[in-house]
């Protein structure tokens, strides 16, 4: 089973998300930045590091691990992050940042779509996130 981390930051009532290159499977989805645990880190340093390689930004995982939900073939588990830095696209087509309203109007990955529905029936989740 691979594992699988993503970061959700949370910042003046938005969410970063990143639109999948053409490149890459799922081109044209939008996602929360992440990617694979490499073999020796911990979850919590992998999306660290994937959000340094994505986006180009310093984060820091400010909470317990918010949600783990099985793919197909991995796991993915949702950390709350803290970042410095203006997010660039360095390996999306874009980033963008939105409210919780606005991403569920998206075409976001499954794993990443079902996090949105349950970000959106858990206003204490998010108010905990500021």
């Amino acid at each position: 089973m691979i594992e699988v981390v993503a970061g959700i930051a949370y910042s003046a009532e938005r969410f970063l998300v990143g639109l999948r290159p053409a490149h890459k499977p799922q081109p044209g989805v939008w996602e929360f930045p992440g990617g694979k645990v490499e073999a020796g880190e911990t979850p919590q340093q992998a999306v660290v590091r994937e959000w340094r390689e994505e986006l180009g930004v310093d984060a820091t995982v400010c909470g317990p691990l918010l949600r783990r939900l099985p793919g197909d073939g991995f796991t993915i588990s949702f950390y709350p992050l803290r970042i410095a830095g203006e997010p660039q696209p360095l390996e999306h087509a874009r980033v963008d940042w939105c409210e919780l309203s606005e991403l569920s109007q998206l075409a976001m990955h499954n794993e990443d779509a079902e996090m949105v529905l349950w970000l959106n029936s858990s206003p204490d989740i998010v108010a905990r996130l500021t």
